[in-house]
């Protein structure tokens, strides 16, 4: 997948969950024209101000995909691009791993627990051991910790593999 799909696709994730930004349309547009995409609505949508009205910038933002002939993703392209996200915030160590393998989870529930993802079932499993079990479990949080960071990594490469980013 190239850059300007996968950010599309994560775009319409927040489109999607009705939480899209002015800001969110803006860095959308930021990364088109750092990949070189130039139109006028490209140029128009991104000389707004992020506390423009969103309509105007799904107004702008849907005259860009018809003129590049972006389809609109489905909803689990969505996902899954959200997933790759999430694994890339893991490897980075941006946030708080247990916090994001648990997101990645109820993104693996929407998504009726695909088999390559499966995984994450148990990761989040074993999240609610070291979180709510005894202090037995607390010793197992380091090995947990390394598993998440494993498990995003090995999913990237996969993806990359199938050149899905």
């Amino acid at each position: 997948m190239d850059l300007i799909k996968f950010k599309t696709n994560l775009l319409f994730y927040k489109i999607y969950k009705n939480i899209a930004s002015g800001s969110d349309y803006l860095n959308w547009g930021f990364s088109l024209l750092e990949n070189d995409v130039e139109s006028e609505s490209l140029f128009k949508l991104s000389s707004m101000s992020k506390a423009d009205s969103l309509f105007i910038f799904e107004d702008f933002f849907y005259k860009l995909l018809e003129e590049m002939g972006l389809k609109r993703p489905t909803d689990e392209e969505t996902v899954e691009a959200h997933i790759i996200l999430m694994c890339q915030e893991i490897i980075n160590q941006k946030s708080d791993l247990l916090k994001i393998a648990s997101d990645i989870f109820r993104e693996v529930v929407e998504l009726h627990y695909p088999d390559d993802l499966v995984v994450w079932l148990e990761i989040n499993d074993a999240i609610d051991r070291v979180i709510y079990d005894n202090e037995g479990e607390k010793q197992n949080e380091d090995a947990l910790r390394k598993r998440i960071i494993y498990e995003a990594k090995k999913y990237l490469s996969i993806q990359e593999a199938e050149d899905i980013i």
